[in-house]
C-alpha cells in the first residue's frame, strides 16, 4: 500500500524522474501542473499519472489571461510541427505570476544556442 501511495502522486513523480525533479508545482482542481527543467506536465489527482505534457522547447509562448496573486488563467501556446500551434488555457492556477516566471525560464532554456 505504501509504495503505491508513493508512486501515484508528485512524490512519486519526482522519484521516478531523477533528475528532471519537479521545480514548481501547482495544484487546482484538474490536477496538478508541474514545471520541470525539461517540460510542462499534468498530472491526474485520481492516479497519479501524467495525462498531459509540452516540452519545453515546444512551448513558444506563456501569458496571463486574466487573474490575481492568488489564482488566475494562463494562456500557453504549444508548437505543433512547423506551421502549427496549439493553444492550450490553464485556468485556476494558483500563484499564476510564479508559474508564469518559471514557464518564461523553461522557454529561455529552449532558447539556448548550442555550438
Amino acid at each position: 500500500m505504501f509504495v503505491l501511495f508513493v508512486f501515484s502522486g508528485p512524490l512519486g513523480m519526482a522519484i521516478l524522474h531523477g533528475p528532471e525533479a519537479m521545480q514548481h508545482l501547482w495544484y487546482d482542481s484538474f490536477g496538478t501542473m508541474a514545471v520541470t527543467d525539461r517540460r510542462v506536465i499534468w498530472i491526474a489527482p485520481s492516479n497519479g499519472f501524467v495525462y498531459r505534457e509540452i516540452a519545453g522547447g515546444d512551448l513558444v509562448e506563456a501569458g496571463l489571461v486574466e487573474g490575481n496573486d492568488a489564482r488566475g488563467w494562463i494562456a500557453l501556446v504549444e508548437r505543433r510541427g512547423t506551421d502549427n500551434v496549439n493553444e492550450i488555457d490553464a485556468r485556476g492556477v494558483p500563484e499564476p505570476m510564479a508559474a508564469l516566471s518559471a514557464l518564461d525560464s523553461l522557454m529561455r532554456q529552449g532558447t539556448v544556442a548550442t555550438p
